[in-house]
């Protein structure tokens, strides 16, 4: 089962080089022989996996910076680094029935009180994490 087309949400990816993190939300690619900044969705340390010459995957960026950083390559694997994706990734599999039903009704970013939750699916709070630490 294809759970979401990058290229169809994000557009063109690029290979590239990461460089440096320059602070929480910026980090610094060579493209093509060009050095290009890129922004950083997930704000974690991220240390295991933002290391210097490691590829990356990028796509472009409507913001201030050049790119967008999407996922970073490590002992053969892309490992997801787009934040911003994971609600997208769920959608799909929760309208897929993988919890066991397929939702009649899913409505997203949901205020309960002070709050937001991820989804209402058919009346059941559904809310999304993802988790990016590679070990070894």
């Amino acid at each position: 089962m294809e759970i979401l087309d990058l290229r169809k949400v994000l557009g063109d990816l690029k290979e590239a080089r990461f460089i440096r993190r320059i602070n929480r939300f910026t980090g610094e690619v060579e493209l093509n022989g060009k050095k290009f900044l890129a922004h950083i969705s997930d704000t974690g340390r991220l240390a295991q996996l933002l290391e210097t010459g490691r590829t990356v995957v990028v796509s472009g960026n409507k913001g201030k910076l050049d790119y967008k950083l999407v996922a970073v390559k490590v002992n053969g694997e892309f490992v997801l680094v787009a934040t911003f994706l994971h609600s997208k990734i769920a959608e799909v599999l929760i309208l897929s029935g993988v919890f066991g039903f397929k939702p009649k009704s899913l409505k997203r970013e949901v205020k309960v009180k002070n709050h937001r939750i991820d989804f209402l699916a058919d009346g059941r709070y559904v809310e999304v994490k993802g988790c990016n630490l590679l070990e070894e």
